[in-house]
């Protein structure tokens, strides 16, 4: 069976990948996550920060910023931006 390819380059993600990507994220866990925030102009900018995982979900995970904030994120986002 052949590998699909889209028409970036790249295949499409598979549920096992997901899986994988859940398995290897570990509680306490130090990861980049893209949030979005609001500045004083009202635009929208998105901001990259290191944040500690706090729980995991079967679809997302929940971390925290240094300053307290939780901010969440699911793997399908984190597999398109990167990864671990």
């Amino acid at each position: 069976m052949g590998s699909r390819v889209s028409e970036y380059g790249k295949r499409p993600i598979r549920p096992i990948d997901i899986e994988r990507y859940r398995r290897n994220i570990q509680t306490g866990q130090r990861i980049r996550i893209k949030v979005q925030s609001i500045d004083a102009d009202y635009c929208k900018r998105i901001t990259y920060r290191m944040c500690t995982v706090t729980e995991k979900h079967k679809w997302l995970l929940v971390a925290e910023d240094s300053k307290g904030r939780l901010h969440s994120a699911t793997y399908i986002d984190m597999i398109m931006q990167g990864g671990v």
